[in-house]
């Protein structure tokens, strides 16, 4: 047989990628979801894990829309600076919120004032909370320690307290951390406390305080915060360290301090919250949890977002939900752009999920409030009076995150589950988007492609929607749309798919949507061919 005496050209040529005998291959995004990474490469994060997810929560396990925002009343005068419900012992609630000059509750149809004078702060001010028996304290760490009596409807100052930026109640006692003194001025090391059962008396037998001064580093070690976690301990946080507080009995020095974790440190007095046997604190780098075994780092999935330098961690505020057992962490900007950011780590599961809304928060809380009922609502004669009848709830149950608006002509809204809508910063109407979004998908060699040929998904939605599913081919830096899809609303798990064959080096989609509501997310599928192998 004669052999070629020349050598021939290389040209490359491409299978097509629907020939026969190529194998067609699901690739399962999201199912189960396992949340959000933003720190891993997007060719190297798990198909279950998101590269980016906005507004879809894990609180059943799997990735679902979050509640609508609804405001409470109308906007207020003054900036307001708080918000939280309060549970007297009779089972009563109060929605509160405090403004630059006010303190106010919801009275069902509007915001009541407690009778009170003399508190006045700036809108940047943080406020810390301690229930004391039937009434609620409260400090600003500039013009003193209050208490609110909810029978009375009052709020009074305690005259004999320090200043202090925050205040906790332990050993029935008030204890108060990083105070200032009338004589020394500020003691930024100092925890102070109150002789037992009388929160106004700091100078009587049983009273004291305790300078924590030893620091791990050339720092001041400054007093964040006192968190009880049983009848006999507390944990204290510093901004460099976690100590133990110990009830000792004797009376003349009631506590005993331990150094239990040096070089943890944190820049945010509203960033460390009492959890089920311990407590979670947001440092300068990670997010711990500090329980029986010691600090537990859980913020590495999304770390490089968290402490990203346009964060402003000094105001980050975290709360527990002891529902979904999960941590919700808002972390503002130094700039504010009318936009927030919302995580919720899921601690069972050790899931990371992400909430943009379209206003600048200033505070957050969770809420299980029954609404008060305005006289008016009320059937027979009663109904002509006007006013409330305090402490008398309703049947529906609000059940969610209350948040309050940063700035002048501030709102206290609140999720609300029959909502698709947000709230921007005016209080008026907002879109919610959803959107969850893929890592890469890539061949296994340079020498081949990756063939999209079709794409399903499986969902659930309480109306019909239109979902916008985009892919990229160069690392999510530019989208096109892949398909624009119209869904039904759904009874029952539902799967839509999509037929648009599709080749590219590499390929990452997302899908989103803003006029969704009870959107589930159970499944996301691209069956894809990797193959168009270059041929030598």
């Amino acid at each position: 047989m004669p052999t070629p005496t020349t050598i021939r050209p290389w040209r490359p040529i491409y299978r097509n990628p629907a020939a026969p005998g190529q194998l067609v291959q699901p690739k399962e995004f999201f199912n189960p979801p396992s949340g959000l990474n933003t720190t891993a490469p997007i060719s190297r994060v798990d198909p279950s894990e998101a590269t980016s997810l906005h507004n879809l929560r894990m609180d059943g396990g799997w990735l679902t829309q979050r509640p609508g925002i609804t405001p409470y009343g109308s906007t207020s005068s003054d900036a307001i600076v708080h918000a939280l419900v309060f549970t007297s012992a009779d089972g009563t609630e109060w929605l509160c919120r405090w403004t630059t000059t006010k303190v106010q509750y919801w009275s069902g149809t509007v915001w009541s004032n407690f009778t009170g004078s003399g508190f006045t702060v700036t809108e940047d001010a943080i406020i810390s909370t301690a229930v004391w028996g039937d009434k609620l304290m409260f400090t600003d760490n500039t013009s003193g320690l209050w208490q609110i009596d909810f029978v009375a409807s009052t709020y009074t100052h305690l005259t004999n307290a320090p200043i202090c930026r925050q205040v906790s109640m332990f050993d029935r006692r008030a204890v108060l951390s990083y105070v200032s003194e009338t004589v020394g001025g500020l003691q930024a090391t100092r925890i102070r406390w109150s002789v037992k059962d009388d929160n106004n008396d700091y100078s009587g037998l049983g009273s004291g305080y305790e300078d924590l001064v030893s620091s791990s580093a050339s720092i001041v070690d400054s007093q964040i915060g006192v968190y009880p976690i049983n009848d006999i301990d507390a944990l204290v946080v510093r901004g460099g360290s976690i100590w133990k507080m110990s009830i000792t009995g004797y009376y003349d020095a009631p506590f005993s301090f331990l150094l239990l974790f040096p070089n943890i440190r944190t820049d945010a007095p509203q960033g460390t919250i009492a959890i089920p046997g311990g407590i979670a604190v947001l440092g300068r780098d990670d997010v711990f949890l500090v329980m029986g075994g010691g600090p537990q780092s859980v913020g590495a999935k999304i770390r490089t977002t968290l402490f990203d330098p346009s964060n402003d961690l000094a105001n980050a505020v975290m709360q527990w939900d002891d529902l979904y057992k999960r941590l919700i962490l808002y972390v503002p900007k130094l700039v504010k752009d009318g936009y927030s950011n919302v995580y919720h780590y899921y601690v069972n599961d050790g899931k990371w999920t992400q909430d943009i809304y379209h206003f600048n928060i200033k505070y957050l809380s969770l809420i299980s409030y029954a609404s008060g009922t305005a006289i008016g609502d009320l059937v027979g004669m009663i109904s002509d009076l006007t006013g409330t009848i305090i402490g008398l709830t309703s049947a529906a149950i609000n059940r969610g995150l209350l948040y309050t608006t940063l700035g002048a002509n501030g709102i206290v809204c609140k999720e609300d589950i029959n909502s698709t809508t947000d709230l921007d910063g005016t209080g008026a109407q907002a879109v919610m988007p959803i959107l969850a979004q893929t890592g890469m998908i890539f061949p296994a060699t340079i020498f081949e492609k990756v063939s999209i040929i079709e794409l399903r998904f499986e969902y659930e939605a309480a109306k019909d929607t239109t979902l916008l599913i985009e892919y990229s081919a160069d690392g999510g830096n530019t989208w096109t749309t892949y398909s624009t899809v119209a869904l039904l609303a759904t009874t029952k798990p539902t799967v839509a798919k999509v037929t648009t064959s599709l080749e590219r080096d590499s390929i990452m989609f997302r899908c989103s949507s803003t006029d969704t509501l009870g959107f589930s997310l159970n499944s996301f599928v691209p069956w894809i061919q990797l193959g168009a192998e270059v041929l030598i």
